[in-house]
């Protein structure tokens, strides 16, 4: 029998689920996390969070299928699927590691630069990623970076969505999906770059 590992990488917690090839959950398990608002507008989370309680889930899955009520095994999973929160920044070196804490899909700090960017560059947003840029883009995200921490985006060598980063961690690749990607106002959705 094949089965699954889903993981959602939620906003205040983890699910992860164990599914048989058609679709019957076998276990699941859930794990939560705390946002953090330093300043009003400000919606972030440490990434170590969200691995810690990947980790977790997959552990509690794995101990269900190693339970004497179980009739499947370890060895039946065949693959892993990611779904999560979207937009968000996580900011890390070339070795993957967050340089600070990750700023969420609902934050609002980076209007100014939304504005100024849309002021200067709007056509082409619009052309080019389909997008008025505004603070829950992952763009807004990276152009507060530059203006306000810039001592952090200077040692920034990837920017990463939060699943991405779980992606990353599980297989020590950066990639994304341009269903994710095509929200960040990064992606050039003519050429798919």
């Amino acid at each position: 029998m094949s089965l699954v590992i889903g993981i959602d990488i939620g906003t205040s917690s983890t699910k992860t689920v164990l599914l048989s090839a058609k679709g019957t959950i076998i276990s699941s398990a859930s794990t939560n996390y705390q946002l953090t608002t330093p300043h009003t507008g400000w919606v972030e989370q440490d990434a170590n969070d969200w691995w810690q309680a990947v980790c977790n889930t997959i552990r509690q899955i794995i101990q269900h299928l190693e339970s004497n009520e179980c009739p499947f095994s370890v060895s039946d999973i065949k693959g892993i699927s990611l779904s999560g929160q979207m937009n968000g920044a996580v900011f890390v070196d070339a070795s993957g590691n967050p340089l600070r804490s990750a700023i969420l899909w609902l934050d609002q700090r980076a209007q100014k630069q939304c504005d100024q960017t849309n002021q200067q560059v709007g056509d082409l947003l619009r052309n080019h990623a389909l997008h008025v840029l505004n603070p829950i883009n992952t763009l807004a995200k990276v152009l507060w970076l530059r203006e306000r921490q810039p001592e952090i985006y200077t040692e920034v060598d990837y920017v990463l969505l939060p699943k991405d980063w779980i992606r990353f961690k599980l297989t020590g690749t950066f990639q994304t999906e341009v269903t994710d990607a095509s929200v960040t106002a990064l992606l050039n959705l003519q050429t798919r770059n």
